[in-house]
C-alpha cells in the first residue's frame, strides 16, 4: 500500500461510516481506514491505518519533549 499513488486504481471500494473512511484494495484484498482531522483552523490531517480505531481528537506533542 505503501507508496502505490497512483498505482492503486481510482475506482476502489471507498465507503465513509461515522467521519472514517474505508478503502479495499480489491487487487490485494486488502482493507485500510482513513481519518480527517481539524488542526488549527486551516490545515487537515490524514491518519492511516489497518482498522478503524482511530482516537476521536489529536495529541499535540511538543517535537522538543520527544
Amino acid at each position: 500500500m505503501i507508496g502505490r499513488g497512483l498505482a492503486i486504481p481510482l475506482n476502489s471500494n471507498c465507503s465513509k461510516c461515522e467521519g472514517v473512511f474505508s478503502v479495499r484494495q480489491t487487487y490485494i484484498n486488502s482493507l485500510v481506514f482513513f481519518k480527517h482531522y481539524t488542526f488549527e483552523s486551516d490545515y487537515v490531517i490524514t491518519a492511516c491505518a489497518r482498522d478503524d480505531s482511530f482516537p476521536d481528537k489529536l495529541e499535540i506533542v511538543e517535537f522538543s519533549s520527544l
